[in-house]
């Protein structure tokens, strides 16, 4: 972003226009796409560079152009809105508070409602063609001054909220997503040879979204899942263990350490679709995994 304010404000000195605004949101709204092909790059550029090494680089090849691009916006729209020295501190000063607005709304609405509704990959498609048609209109409409420098002063709370977005959502480092979604299943599955078994301990409500998510979502991927509560009255308690067996052979009584209770709880297959039909689980996936809000309740119990 630093490197975008420089350059911007050398090409605002230089060539203020609206049209060369219209062409850098354009050019934002292009860098932006770039980052959907985050899981084609990585998994095309396979090198034997060390792990912290290849994240470096695949973050930096990603996200650098359209930040670079988006801190370009700020000087461009500050020198087209100056219309007299008298007014440079109001006028600067109002840019600053649309941009430190949107970071705090990015903040918000991205982090706990926008990545949990649509996901990642979604949200970014939206900002990118955000860009794209505020980089036309402004390119259309380049004689209009007033209008064109109003739009962009407006679109720099949602610009704010990108870059909110893309750097501040974080995860729950209790159940990290990434570790509960339809691909990483897969990986787990091609590990896994002839009668073995993939089993997974969780903690959550009977009633809770994320058990329903993520007991449909194995179901993608393996032929047989196993539910085993706890409690044998998990159905009357707020919250309880459950350990989750997937498998691509069907399971008998003596898979089971003797002793255990595991053969004996075990839900049965009706049971088991009895309850993902309470709700509309979810897949899954690397692109939508809202397990911070699904288990955003087990925790508020928690600290209760």
């Amino acid at each position: 972003m630093s490197l975008g304010n420089y350059l911007g404000g050398r090409l605002a000195d230089r060539y203020a226009s609206l049209r060369l605004l219209g062409g850098v949101f354009l050019l934002g709204g292009i860098t932006s796409l770039g980052i959907l092909a985050a899981d084609t790059l990585a998994i095309a550029a396979r090198v034997e560079w060390p792990i912290i090494v290849e994240i470096l680089v695949l973050i930096a090849v990603l996200f650098l152009p359209p930040a670079v691009v988006l801190g370009m916006i700020s000087p461009i729209v500050v020198k087209l809105a100056v219309e007299a020295l008298a007014r440079a501190g109001s006028t600067v000063g109002r840019i600053s508070a649309a941009g430190t607005a949107g970071s705090i709304l990015g903040t918000f609405v991205t982090g706990f409602w926008l990545i949990a509704w649509l996901g990642t990959h979604a949200v970014v498609l939206c900002v990118a063609t955000l860009l794209l048609v505020v980089g036309l209109v402004l390119l259309v409409r380049g004689r209009r001054l007033r209008d064109a420098t109003l739009a962009a002063l407006v679109l720099l709370a949602p610009i704010g909220a990108v870059r909110a977005g893309w750097t501040r959502s974080q995860c729950l480092r209790e159940t990290p997503y990434h570790l509960t979604t339809k691909e990483f299943n897969e990986r787990v599955r091609a590990w896994l040879k002839g009668d073995d078994l993939y089993v997974v301990n969780i903690i959550h409500g009977a009633l809770g979204r994320f058990l329903r998510a993520y007991v449909r979502t194995l179901q993608q991927t393996f032929e047989y899942v196993y539910v085993i509560p706890r409690l044998s009255d998990w159905r009357s308690v707020s919250r309880d263990t459950f350990v989750i067996v997937a498998c691509s052979q069907p399971l008998s009584a003596e898979a089971f350490p003797p002793g255990s209770g595991f053969a004996r709880g075990v839900l049965g297959p009706e049971v088991v679709e009895a309850l993902l039909a309470e709700g509309d689980p979810i897949i899954l996936t690397d692109r939508h995994a809202p397990v911070k809000q699904m288990l955003a309740p087990v925790f508020l119990e928690m600290v209760e």
